[in-house]
């Protein structure tokens, strides 16, 4: 009976993994964080290496899908880089997704910096400030911020 149990709940979360990874790429620790409430530790573990071993699961896809859907938001890299870090992404993997997007930053801001706050430089000092925290607060670096908008 016990052998039964085991598979229906491993069947049960199976399900539960393939319904969210059919919407939209997961990290492995957000699969856990929704599978654990729902079964043992080890089962979860189970399904994920499951996951993993049938390229079902891939946090090296995830981070690659997570940089590009931000990067179209207009988020910047900081930011990006902070949210792979809380889903638990492999420096290596983010760096590598990150690259791709190494030379468009400053044009993704001179883009953003247009449509919020049209063509015009900054008039004056407190005006150019106003838009560099508003854009530091979307992930962009001082660096990249003082390259896309001139004083």
């Amino acid at each position: 009976m016990e052998d039964k149990e085991r598979k229906k709940q491993l069947a049960d979360l199976w399900a539960k993994a393939m319904n969210a990874l059919a919407r939209r790429e997961h990290s492995a620790f957000e699969i856990r964080q929704k599978l654990k409430p729902k079964a043992s530790s080890d089962l979860v573990d189970e399904l994920l290496d499951a996951l993993l071993k049938d390229d079902l699961l891939s946090d090296e896809r995830f981070a690659h899908m997570l940089c590009r859907s931000r990067f179209n938001k207009g988020v910047g890299p900081v930011r990006i880089a902070h949210e792979l870090k809380q889903h638990q992404i492999l420096a290596e993997w983010s760096e590598q997704a990150m690259a791709e997007y190494k030379e468009l930053w400053v044009d993704r801001l001179q883009v953003l910096k247009i449509r919020k706050y049209g063509e015009k430089p900054p008039e004056d000092y407190k005006a150019w400030a106003k838009q560099a925290r508003f854009f530091q607060s979307r992930g962009f670096t001082a660096e990249q911020i003082q390259q896309a908008i001139p004083r």
